[in-house]
């Protein structure tokens, strides 16, 4: 699950690197090679190294070695700041730290080139909350420049973006998982049914009108959550109490990798329809779910003017979600009314138009888009 270099190279990140299978520079290059490179001394995505063999032995040969690191070293691969790509791509070789801490000088992390002055008291409080909980005092060091390595441990990563949990990382002590630990424990919220909104990013992608089922549940025991308003640690805290979460698709959900198993039933509500593909939201919740059901009867909003990561999507059918909902929760949402669904997602385009992201165009193209669509409803 792990294996030791010594006198070993680290290659920073390039221009041009962290662009998908075989295409990059970064990772760990033995200063002896007897057999292949494992996959995993570079970043892996869907089961497949970034790596590529050839630019890191050109890289070493043009460049001189800027930063030598005495003792003994972890390699925790690649360092991507955004929430769900740090959760998703950046801890599953954490768990190293958890069984050895004995004689580790540090650890290292390769950052993106347009990141290559990291300080580790400046990083984002999420990323702090996870990493104290592994590092626990140990140095940090990101590596921008040809760096050589006294004795590197290069753990596998258990989990890949794209790819299946590895056998073994299911099996290791839930005390490896940040949000089994007996260390987060929160009361902020004494409620069992939960909804992880995005009502806050409005403008970055959501199902128009979607507040408005909310509300009703809301009415039967729901509480309405906006994550960015807690901890992690409350976070995970409301997670691991919750018997029941829907989830609006979003980077929120990359907080179950933080989790060896989750109870209870968690329902993920789409916003872009691919919930099955390889890298999705919804094939990463049936791993750690075993109780879960997904929502993808969507329509995307598709312009030239907006991020594709950044349009907005409609309900086909109101009645739709709102049968889906009766379903898994086994409840009655006997206050639904189609024209105050409508008026909802009305003013959601409103708000939309004070946007600074949101276009012109792009809000005509999604109001004839919801007229078809509603028009079709009735």
């Amino acid at each position: 699950m792990y294996s030791i270099e010594y006198d070993t190279f680290v290659v920073p990140a390039v221009d041009g690197d962290f662009v998908g299978d075989g295409r990059s520079t970064h990772g760990v290059y033995p200063s002896i090679i007897n057999k292949p490179i494992p996959d995993y001394y570079s970043h892996m995505r869907g089961g497949a190294s970034w790596r590529n063999q050839k630019l890191q032995e050109s890289f070493i040969e043009k460049n001189d070695v800027e930063l030598i690191l005495q003792g003994t070293w972890v390699y925790l691969g690649v360092y991507l700041q955004p929430f769900g790509h740090f959760l998703s791509e950046s801890i599953h070789r954490l768990w190293y730290l958890k069984q050895n801490k004995d004689n580790i000088q540090g650890v290292i992390f390769i950052p993106s080139v347009h990141q290559p002055e990291l300080d580790y008291s400046k990083l984002p409080s999420y990323v702090k909350d996870v990493l104290d909980f592994y590092i626990d005092g140990l140095d940090v060091v990101f590596i921008s420049n040809l760096t050589k390595v006294e004795k590197l441990i290069i753990p596998k990563p258990g989990s890949q973006l794209g790819g299946d949990r590895e056998e073994w990382y299911s099996t290791l002590p839930r005390n490896n998982f940040l949000g089994e630990s007996k260390e987060v424990s929160s009361d902020i919220i004494d409620k069992s049914k939960i909804i992880i909104s995005r009502s806050k990013y409005y403008d970055r992608g959501r199902l128009l009108g979607v507040d408005y089922f909310w509300a009703l549940l809301e009415d039967l025991g729901f509480v309405v959550i906006s994550p960015e308003n807690y901890s992690i640690g409350d976070q995970l805290s409301i997670l691991k109490d919750a018997d029941v979460v829907i989830w609006e698709e979003g980077s929120a959900m990359h907080l179950l990798e933080l989790f060896k198993s989750i109870k209870g039933l968690h329902l993920l509500i789409s916003r872009r329809g691919n919930t099955h593909g390889k890298y999705s939201l919804g094939n990463f919740l049936k791993r750690v779910s075993s109780s879960s059901a997904i929502f993808d009867a969507i329509i995307e909003v598709e312009s030239s003017g907006v991020q594709k990561h950044n349009q907005l999507s409609l309900i086909k059918n109101p009645k739709y979600l709102k049968e889906f909902l009766e379903k898994h929760l086994s409840v009655d949402i006997a206050q639904y009314n189609y024209t105050s669904f409508c008026l909802s997602e009305y003013q959601d385009l409103k708000k939309l138009a004070l946007s600074k992201i949101t276009t012109r165009d792009y809000l005509i193209d999604a109001s004839f888009k919801l007229a078809s669509v509603r028009a079709n409803n009735e």
